[in-house]
């Protein structure tokens, strides 16, 4: 199971995963199975940065 974790400290509030989180975005799929959660973060990243 995929879990989100949340800290705080004095800076405040952090959301992370562990790593090993990383491979299960390959397990979701799309409607037509073309693209993977994990394509879809990275495509919606790059969009970020440019």
């Amino acid at each position: 199971m995929f879990q989100i974790r949340l800290f705080t400290n004095f800076a405040g509030l952090a959301v992370g995963f562990r790593l090993d989180n990383l491979s299960k975005l390959t397990y979701t799929r799309s409607s037509d199975s073309k693209m993977t959660l994990m394509h879809y973060l990275c495509k919606v990243q790059v969009a970020f940065e440019s």
